[in-house]
C-alpha cells in the first residue's frame, strides 16, 4: 500500500499527494507565416498552434457539507487547446498614417472533477485590437486605438455556472517632440467593464502625462516629470475566468500622484550607432 503525503496547513483546503501519478504526454503543432513588402509597407503575420495532451494531470476535488476541499492530482482523460494570432499592417496614404489590426483566439477544452463527477468545460478567449498611427514621427507621435476582449467558459453539466464577460479599451498615445531635447507626452486609457456576472458595468478613465528633457553628452541623461492618474479614478480592476468561477478584484490604487525622475544611459544610442529603438504600446 502506497502512503500519500497530506498537507493540512490550511484546514479549508487539504492537499493529498499521489505517488502513482504518471507523466502527461503533450503533442504540440505550430504554424507560422510572416510577410513584409518593403515597397508597399504591408505586413502580415499569422500563427496557429494546436496542443493535445494525454494522461492530463488534473486536480480532483472533494467538497464536504461545510465547503472544505480535499484536492489530489490525478491522471484523467485528454485535453485539447487551439490558439491563433493574426496581425496585419498597412499604410493609409491619404491620412499619412498606418493602420494595424490584430486578432487573438484561444480555445481550451478539458475536464473538471468535483466529488468524483466529471464536468467537461470549454474555455474561449477572443481579442481584437485596431489602432491608427502617424508615419512622420519627427514632430508628433500619435496612436489611437480600440481593443475588445471576450472571455467565456461553458460546462457540459452545470450549465448554471457558464460565464461570459466583455472588456473594451479605447486608448490614445500622444507625444510632441520639441527639438532634440524636449518631449511632451500624454496617454489616455478608457476601459469599459461589462456588467455580465459582476453586477453593474464600470467605466474607468486613466490619464497619464509628462514632460522629459534630454541633456548631458550624447543625450545620456533624461530628467522627467510625470503625472499619473490625473483624473484621480483611484481604482484598479482585474478579472479572471477560472475552472469553476469568475473573479473580479477591485483594488484601491494610489490615485493621482506626480513623479520626478532622472535616468542615465550607460550607452549612447543615436543615428550613427546603427541601432534604432522603437517604442510600442
Amino acid at each position: 500500500m502506497t502512503v500519500s503525503s497530506i498537507d493540512n496547513s490550511d484546514p479549508l483546503n487539504i492537499y493529498i499527494g499521489n505517488p502513482e501519478l504518471q507523466p502527461e504526454y503533450l503533442h504540440d503543432f505550430r504554424l507560422n507565416f510572416n510577410s513584409f513588402d518593403q515597397f508597399s509597407s504591408i505586413s502580415i503575420f499569422v500563427a496557429a498552434n494546436a496542443t493535445f495532451t494525454n494522461h492530463k494531470i488534473v486536480n480532483a476535488r472533494t467538497i464536504d457539507e461545510q465547503f472544505r476541499q480535499t484536492i489530489q492530482p490525478i491522471n484523467f482523460g485528454e485535453t485539447t487547446r487551439y490558439s491563433s494570432y493574426l496581425s496585419f499592417g498597412a499604410p493609409v496614404k491619404f491620412l499619412k498614417s498606418r493602420i494595424n489590426l490584430t486578432a487573438d483566439f484561444d480555445y481550451n477544452q478539458g475536464n473538471y472533477l468535483v466529488n468524483e463527477l466529471n464536468n467537461p468545460f470549454k474555455n474561449k478567449t477572443t481579442s481584437l485590437d485596431a489602432n491608427l498611427t502617424n508615419k512622420n514621427t519627427e514632430l508628433i507621435e500619435l496612436a489611437i486605438g480600440y481593443k475588445w476582449t471576450r472571455n467565456g467558459i461553458d460546462y457540459d453539466r452545470d450549465i448554471q455556472q457558464n460565464q461570459t464577460y466583455n472588456n473594451q479599451i479605447f486608448y490614445t498615445d500622444f507625444a510632441l517632440n520639441l527639438g532634440e531635447n524636449w518631449t511632451i507626452s500624454s496617454t489616455i486609457d478608457y476601459t469599459r467593464y461589462s456588467n455580465a456576472s459582476f453586477g453593474e458595468a464600470t467605466d474607468i478613465a486613466l490619464w497619464k502625462a509628462g514632460i522629459e528633457h534630454r541633456f548631458l553628452k550624447d543625450k545620456r541623461g533624461t530628467l522627467s516629470l510625470s503625472g499619473n492618474d490625473l483624473l484621480n479614478q483611484n481604482l484598479g480592476i482585474n478579472r479572471y475566468s477560472q475552472l469553476n468561477f469568475v473573479q473580479e478584484q477591485r483594488i484601491t490604487s494610489l490615485g493621482r500622484y506626480f513623479m520626478l525622475s532622472f535616468t542615465y544611459a550607460l550607452s549612447a544610442f543615436g543615428n550613427d550607432s546603427g541601432i534604432e529603438v522603437v517604442k510600442r504600446r
